[in-house]
């Protein structure tokens, strides 16, 4: 079933070409633009350094857009706990890579793109 929803997901992000479709399907809260990411086994030591921490649920990427699209942990009361931005960046520079932007989406504040 999860390899059915998956390959849905990638059917829905080539025909309309955007991440809002993958987005809205795996409810991602942080996009993080990153430079070189090219292939999913490139973001195997991301995902692995952004695990630690203990707000991330789940990391997924988009390879086409080179995002790597964090889920966060979400309370009852429908509280994001975002994670730090140094966190994301630390974690992305141990892994290898540098982080362009990262882009927090939430209710309030659906566009804003804060620096790294």
């Amino acid at each position: 079933m999860k390899k059915i929803i998956l390959y849905i997901s990638f059917f829905l992000i080539g025909w309309f070409g955007t991440i809002s479709v993958f987005g809205a399907l795996f409810a991602h809260h942080i996009e993080v633009k990153i430079p070189g990411l090219v292939c999913s086994s490139c973001g195997i030591g991301i995902k692995n350094k952004l695990k630690k921490n203990t707000n991330v649920v789940d990391v997924a990427f988009d390879i086409k857009n080179q995002l790597a699209l964090i889920q966060c942990k979400v309370s009852q009361s429908n509280r994001i706990y975002f994670i730090d931005n140094k966190f994301i960046t630390n974690a992305v520079k141990n892994a290898g890579y540098e982080v362009r932007s990262i882009k927090r989406l939430s209710n309030l504040k659906p566009n804003r793109y804060n620096k790294p």
